[in-house]
């Protein structure tokens, strides 16, 4: 578990399955997002997905909680043979800094000192996001069948330890 002055990060636990599908159900939050997770069950396979990945390589995207709240969610997934960070909040707690504070506190454990960030090009937020994290515009790449930016970090802190 990794704290924050107002945010716990910790792994997913299948008891998160209603709060999150409420993120991910959320078709504006999504809008950039690649794939489809309106449903329940998408939901429930990224759900289990996180878990599994957080038990097998001690890294995956957390849940973030402010107070008792399932606000969001930051960590690490695998492209290929690189390793991308990402964020995703609900709409309701979108500009009060959670992602930033949140990635900041998930570099702590990242999993590998070079790190991307792959992000829609229409994502103002995301972009503004990743350049707090120290993240730097890198290319245009086509990533799960969409054109997107990719911007890249060297140098984070690698812990061989999950949360």
């Amino acid at each position: 578990m990794l704290t924050t002055p107002r945010l716990t990060i910790r792994p997913f636990v299948p008891e998160d399955l209603e709060a999150l599908h409420a993120i991910y159900g959320d078709p504006e939050v999504m809008r950039y997002v690649d794939g489809d997770y309106a449903s329940l069950q998408a939901t429930r396979a990224a759900l289990v997905t996180h878990v599994e990945m957080h038990e097998k390589d001690g890294f995956a995207f957390w849940a973030v909680l402010r107070e008792e709240e399932l606000v969001g969610e930051v960590g690490f997934g695998r492209l290929g043979d690189e390793i991308e960070m990402g964020w995703t909040f609900a709409r309701a707690h979108w500009g009060h800094g959670y992602a930033t504070e949140a990635g900041h506190a998930a570099l702590r454990r990242a999993p590998a000192a070079k790190l991307l960030a792959v992000i829609h090009p229409a994502n103002e937020g995301s972009k503004r996001v990743a350049e707090k994290l120290g993240f730097e515009r890198s290319e245009n790449r086509e990533v799960r069948g969409h054109r997107q930016l990719i911007y890249k970090r060297r140098g984070a802190n690698v812990s061989a330890a999950g949360l």
